[in-house]
C-alpha cells in the first residue's frame, strides 16, 4: 500500500499584505491581485481580472 506525504501547510499569521498590478497587454488593462501572509510570505490568494 502506498503512503502519501502529508501536505505542507504553513501556519498563517492572519496579517496579509495585498499587492495589485496592472498588466497592459494588447490594448487591455487587466488587474492582478495577490494576498501574501505578512510573516510567512506564503501566497494566500491571487486573482486576475478579465
Amino acid at each position: 500500500m502506498l503512503t502519501w506525504p502529508r501536505p505542507n501547510i504553513p501556519r498563517l499569521s492572519g496579517k496579509w499584505h495585498e499587492e495589485e498590478t496592472v498588466i497592459r497587454c494588447e490594448g487591455r488593462d487587466p488587474w492582478f491581485w495577490e494576498m501574501i501572509d505578512e510573516d510567512t510570505k506564503f501566497l494566500v490568494a491571487s486573482h486576475l481580472s478579465g
